[in-house]
């Protein structure tokens, strides 16, 4: 994340932000700070908690269930373990006939320098498609497959091709269709063969 910042220093106008990232190494505590109380810079600096699945409501008004249990979504910030987040969890809940239990875990990916295979390459094809777009290294905030190839590569690039308009941007991902046009989509392949042309031709 202080790459992004570095990268992005030049067209940040708003305060404190732009004054926080003249220096980003310096101010690096701030920065992660102020990130921490903006929803959309959030998942950048901290661990995010997603209740998922809740069971064993009443079926009546005014009769509390004998066994309620709650599914919760973590997903890892990189540096920050299952172990730990299960331990803060049961401190958070502070109740010891409350059961706090890990179900399945997957480490936060790898982050890998943009100075490895294939960046360059990547930064070519967003440029064709999309000129005089800054391209920013930034983290990719949820669980993807490509933790599942750190063990046989060198470099991973997680990136998404898509560049939804802003009114598809606005109703988040993952909905029906992954809530893109069939014009975005196309857009996405395009770049993608480019990419594999580029890095695997």
């Amino acid at each position: 994340m202080r790459q992004t910042f570095k990268t992005l220093a030049p067209a940040i106008t708003a305060e404190p932000l732009s004054s926080l990232c003249a220096d980003v190494d310096a101010n690096a505590g701030a920065i992660a700070s102020l990130c921490a109380r903006r929803r959309e810079l959030f998942p950048f600096v901290c661990t995010t908690v997603a209740p998922n699945v809740l069971e064993g409501s009443s079926t009546t008004a005014n009769v509390m269930p004998a066994d309620v249990s709650c599914t919760v979504n973590f997903r890892l910030l990189p540096g920050v373990t299952a172990e730990g987040v299960v331990r803060l969890a049961r401190e958070a809940v502070g109740d010891p006939e409350v059961e706090v239990e890990l179900l399945h875990a997957t480490p936060a990916g790898r982050q890998d320098s943009p100075e490895g295979m294939g960046y360059a390459e990547l930064r070519e094809a967003i440029g064709h498609f999309h000129p005089g777009v800054v391209v920013v290294p930034s983290m990719v905030c949820g669980g993807t497959d490509s933790v599942r190839y750190e063990g046989v590569c060198g470099s991973i690039l997680r990136f998404c091709p898509a560049r939804p308009a802003p009114c598809e941007e606005a109703r988040g991902v993952h909905g029906v269709n992954e809530r893109i046009s069939r014009r975005t989509f196309r857009q996405s392949i395009r770049l993608l063969v480019m990419l594999l042309e580029k890095t695997v031709l």
